[in-house]
């Protein structure tokens, strides 16, 4: 009998559990499902090539063979040539009673069918053009301009103290393209420079608005000038309407109570030259010995001493050519006893 120490016995264990679990490997290993099984000398040979070197040779033989199929799908395939045979067939023998039949191609030089709204195109709208402006205007102050394209039949009203001037032209304007507005002054300042406007059959009226900054004093025309801007670009002038205008210096504003006096420049150099005058005749007559402010106040005291005299003696001239009326009536009041 063998004497087996306890090292032993722990390693004889060990050995033991390791062939159960290579067996039971080798069990698991086998009863694998496999889609198919390789022939015999394919198998042979892959039992002589180690597990990696089969893995590497299978991997690159799939590589291989990858490119082939992708050319293969996407070469024509025998069928779809035989159709597009078999089309260009049809196309060569199809008979002349078909070809014939074909409707033939538009020429060039051949009449072209006019659009379905060509006439509505062509007609245009009539309008006609109202100014409203300030007639007077004052240095470097801003003034509104407004310019409408209005049926014959409307009346436009501006704002109180404006004027209104309305064309006696009836304008053809066309339905394609805008209208171009363009206000022009020598001695003012618009903005902005011209002004582009859709005209529509249903609006009755279409404004363009525009600030007038007048920027030296005169008398000037105002011209308003209607272009007509077509899709393509081109520009053709439809006519011109002209107003007067007159720049004027900013006059000085006084007040008087609840009211405003504006009064011109011109007022004011008067007085200052009447002032100036006086101040002068007043040294002149100081040389001599002559006081003017105490002539003055003498002079102002006696008239108005007179223009009273002459309105007491004016007063008892009346009473005396109608007669002295009593100022006062005494009424009596009776008291009756119940």
């Amino acid at each position: 009998m063998f004497d087996l120490s306890t090292i032993d016995l722990i390693a004889l264990s060990i050995f033991t559990i390791s062939l159960l679990v290579l067996a039971y490997a080798e069990y698991r290993r086998d009863r694998r499902p496999t889609a198919a099984k390789p022939g015999p000398k394919k198998a042979a040979s892959m039992e002589r090539i180690e597990p990696s070197a089969a893995s590497g040779s299978i991997m690159k033989e799939v590589e291989e063979q990858e490119p082939r199929l992708r050319m293969a799908d996407e070469a024509p395939r025998p069928a779809d040539m035989v159709k597009s045979k078999r089309a260009a067939d049809d196309m060569e023998q199809m008979p002349a009673s078909k070809a014939e039949m074909a409707p033939p191609a538009p020429s060039a030089a051949g009449p072209r069918a006019a659009p379905p709204m060509a006439k509505d195109v062509a007609k245009p709208i009539e309008r006609k053009a109202s100014i409203t402006y300030w007639e007077r205007m004052s240095l470097k102050e801003e003034y509104d301009l407004t310019v409408t394209l209005h049926k014959p039949e409307l009346i436009i009203v501006g704002p109180s103290g404006s004027t209104t001037k309305e064309s006696e032209t009836v304008y053809q304007l066309p339905r394609a393209g805008q209208v171009r507005v363009v206000p022009v002054c020598s001695g003012c300042n618009i903005s902005p420079s011209f002004r582009d406007i859709k005209v529509q059959e249903i609006d009755s009226e279409t404004k363009a608005d525009f600030k007038v900054l007048p920027l030296t004093t005169g008398s000037y025309d105002l011209a308003v000038e209607f272009q007509s801007v077509s899709p393509e670009g081109s520009i053709k002038s439809l006519g011109v309407e002209k107003v007067k205008v007159t720049i004027q210096q900013k006059p000085i504003l006084l007040n008087i109570g609840a009211h405003q006096l504006g009064v011109g420049r011109k007022v004011p150099t008067l007085f200052s030259m009447c002032g100036t005058l006086f101040g002068f005749s007043s040294f002149l007559l100081g040389r001599f010995g002559v006081n003017l402010e105490q002539q003055l106040l003498s002079w102002s005291a006696t008239a108005g001493t007179g223009f009273a005299g002459a309105m007491m003696i004016l007063l008892a001239i009346l009473l005396l050519a109608r007669g002295i009326k009593p100022v006062m009536t005494v009424k009596g009041i009776i008291l009756k006893p119940r």
